[in-house]
């Protein structure tokens, strides 16, 4: 299985990488993908809701009736639950939500979704995506358009991988609504799954890979040799010769 490699202007290099089976074309089951991105969600929540029990809301302690003689239900204050402006009951508290997924489940989970990426159509490989001049975001902008218009690539909810963390090219390429740019050590099975477009950038999938990218070997046309057959040659007539026999 090859994948092609795009330069920034949107047209095909002649460069190409051999896929790894085991990473674009990994077979294991989805289960490791599942939890995968549950942990992820589970680890984004922050965790922060609270609500103040009958201790922790403003008002007075006072008793505000006697037990007897009065009609009505006994009570200690006017924080408790059931009035109004009182605390809540079994609110919530601040907690950590955090789950940890192994490193080697969190490797095939990844796999599996650049599996489910590269079978979808939607990972594609750029040579590089460096910009240059004072308007770096307009600069951006030309490679994005170009990539659209003649690689024909969906710039929905994009995400480029870089091998390093590169600040002016983040900041570049996120001032375009729905692109953003992120470093290689960041990359997750939810971020690729959740992504419209993967783009990622030879650097990247030569690590990734394992390879570096092949160049295709140019055609050399083969001259057509015309092999001449020589006409047939006439068997030569002998002439025999009859020995003369001489009898004795």
């Amino acid at each position: 299985m090859k994948a092609v490699v795009l330069q920034k202007n949107g047209k095909v290099s002649k460069k190409f990488f051999t896929l790894q089976e085991d990473i674009f074309a990994n077979k294991a089951g989805t289960n490791v993908l599942r939890q995968a991105v549950h942990i992820h969600m589970a680890n984004t929540r922050t965790g922060t809701a609270k609500a103040k029990n009958r201790g922790e809301v403003s008002g007075t302690g006072k008793k505000p009736w006697a037990n007897n003689k009065i009609g009505k239900a006994r009570t200690g204050d006017e924080r408790t639950p059931i009035f109004r402006h009182g605390g809540v009951s079994h609110g919530p508290v601040p907690m950590n939500y955090g789950l940890k997924l192994p490193k080697k489940m969190a490797e095939i989970a990844l796999y599996q979704a650049l599996t489910h990426a590269q079978n979808q159509n939607r990972l594609f490989i750029v040579e590089d995506f460096t910009i240059s001049g004072e308007k770096l975001t307009k600069a951006a902008a030309e490679i994005v358009k170009a990539l659209t218009t003649q690689a024909g690539i969906p710039m929905k909810r994009v995400v480029i991988y870089t091998l390093q963390y590169d600040e002016l090219l983040k900041r570049a390429y996120n001032n375009i609504p729905g692109i953003e740019v992120r470093a290689m050590q960041h990359m997750n099975a939810y971020d690729v799954l959740s992504a419209g477009t993967v783009i990622l950038m030879e650097s990247v999938m030569e690590v990734l890979n394992g390879t570096k990218a092949e160049n295709e070997k140019p055609k050399v046309e083969e001259k057509k040799t015309e092999v001449k057959t020589k006409a047939p040659v006439k068997a030569a007539t002998k002439t025999a010769t009859k020995s003369k026999v001489v009898k004795k």
